[in-house]
């Protein structure tokens, strides 16, 4: 089944927030979702009010098996592999190379496809080992990007790396985040970032939003803090369209 790695090296692009929306959304209609923290600060495990639970994740990347280190979230089909806040230590010393691609983490990782319909993995914002591992066994990288000057040149030169050294199996869709079309220079990046990208481009744009900002610190999912968002409202509709582009709901 899918396995979608949420990665991009540059921090502050709604990442996390992407990786757990998404998951819990992905859940909400039907999905059997496992959530991966690979992040070392630990973000989307507190994001879900799990800050208590065993750091799980540097046992998976060292090819333990997926299924034994889920943990239920309280949410109905939605399971996670909790963080472990000694992976951040470890990253900056890490190097992504071809080798990433075929250990034991990257076996582990894709390994959780067949006991899950959909698995989504938060990455580190480093092209470090968990990154690597991530990117090797996805089966779709998503990329949040913020409109922001110079984030097609970022966002080129983190494609162009993941694909040199992660593989370049995956197929690419790009997310738009943290868009207000107030905003002239965000409506601007907005349009060159789809024209240089083209159908790569979610259709869906996830807005600037108080609620989304607001719903980690109560370990909440924007959809069960303010269901009527439209941070939430965009989560819920970024999961359809991901659905449609996986190849519906009876695919793999």
């Amino acid at each position: 089944m899918p396995i979608i790695a949420v990665a991009n090296n540059k921090g502050g692009v709604g990442k996390t927030t992407t990786a757990v929306n998404l998951a819990a959304a992905l859940a909400a209609r039907g999905r059997r979702v496992a959530l991966i923290d690979l992040d070392g600060q630990r973000n989307a495990t507190v994001s879900l009010g799990m800050r208590d639970a065993p750091p799980l994740a540097g046992r998976l990347l060292a090819g333990a098996p997926g299924v034994l280190l889920t943990r239920e979230t309280g949410r109905r089909g939605l399971w996670l592999v909790p963080g472990d806040a000694t992976l951040a230590a470890q990253e900056p010393r890490a190097v992504l190379d071809g080798a990433a691609r075929r250990d034991a983490g990257v076996v582990a990782i894709a390994n959780m496809g067949e006991a899950f319909d959909v698995v989504v993995v938060d990455c580190p914002p480093a092209l470090g080992a968990a990154t690597g591992a991530a990117l090797a066994a996805a089966d779709v990288w998503l990329v949040p990007v913020a409109p922001h000057f110079l984030a097609l040149e970022g966002l080129s030169a983190f494609l162009r790396v993941a694909q040199e050294r992660g593989g370049a199996r995956a197929g690419l869709l790009v997310l738009l985040t943290m868009v207000d079309r107030r905003i002239l220079a965000h409506r601007d990046a907005v349009e060159m970032i789809r024209a240089h990208f083209g159908a790569r481009v979610l259709a869906v744009e996830i807005p600037v939003n108080t609620r989304l900002a607001e719903a980690p610190a109560r370990g909440m999912t924007a959809a069960e803090y303010s269901e009527q968002s439209t941070g939430a409202a965009a989560y819920s509709t970024l999961a359809a369209e991901m659905e449609t582009k996986l190849g519906g709901r009876d695919s793999g």
